[in-house]
């Protein structure tokens, strides 16, 4: 028999344990998932499939429910229409599917909303239960994407939850003119950063903001990725 669950006091059966679930995303933070509570840890994961040409977004907002608290995470995901992609020996028209996961203890809530209005988008989603923490926490990258003005700066923010490293993606014609910074709560610069110049991760320090500037005479675009 599978290893005992509850949820709002009721035993689950191993179909309702496993929670495998599909939910077409039409409004703003629109429930996929919910679990209450139960026994063991896991690992919720999520993928987007858009089932119409083109590309589909939803940004999944994942809460870990405990007893006295609520612990929360966000991760932009992605679908790609494949359009008759040629591999060896087949054609896919599949949708390249982009997704992450979760880790989670007691119960989970997931949520999702969609990035493009105009564009369908339909969440998978499924846990899976261990007896123990996942013996490889951590989280999928989140990544930010911008265009800064010349001149401009644009505030990163602090690393969200469960985030350990940072890595910064630019076109390399304007590395010359991009300076990143990490910022305090009251807004003073702590240190001035270029060790994004090698493209490696850093280490992404909780508490404070990660700030960066344009000078390079034109409009840059600065990903940056938190893992």
């Amino acid at each position: 028999m599978h290893r005992a669950l509850y949820e709002n006091g009721k035993r689950l059966d191993v179909r309702e344990a496993t929670q495998s679930v599909r939910v077409d995303i039409t409004q703003q933070d629109q429930t996929v998932l919910d679990i209450p509570g139960a026994l063991q840890p896991g690992r919720v994961h999520f993928q987007v499939v858009s089932p119409a040409a083109g590309r589909a977004g939803v940004r999944v907002r994942v809460e870990t429910l405990r007893a006295r608290s609520i612990g929360t995470q966000e991760f932009p995901v992605m679908s790609v229409s494949a359009s008759g992609m040629v591999f060896p020996n087949f054609v896919s028209t599949l949708p390249i599917t982009g997704g992450g996961w979760a880790d989670f203890s007691g119960g989970v809530h997931v949520t999702a909303t969609r990035l493009a209005a105009g564009i369908p988008a339909t969440v998978v989603a499924w846990v899976e239960y261990s007896p123990g923490p996942p013996p490889t926490p951590g989280r999928c990258p989140d990544m930010l994407f911008a265009s800064i003005p010349n001149g401009g700066t644009l505030e990163y923010g602090p690393p969200p939850a469960g985030a350990r490293q940072v890595s910064i993606m630019a076109d390399q014609t304007f590395a010359a003119g991009l300076a990143l910074a990490w910022r305090d709560t009251g807004g003073a610069t702590v240190a001035g950063w270029r060790q994004w110049d090698t493209g490696g991760p850093s280490v992404a320090p909780a508490g404070l903001s990660l700030i960066a500037t344009n000078n390079t005479g034109a409009p840059a675009d600065l990903a940056v990725a938190w893992t």
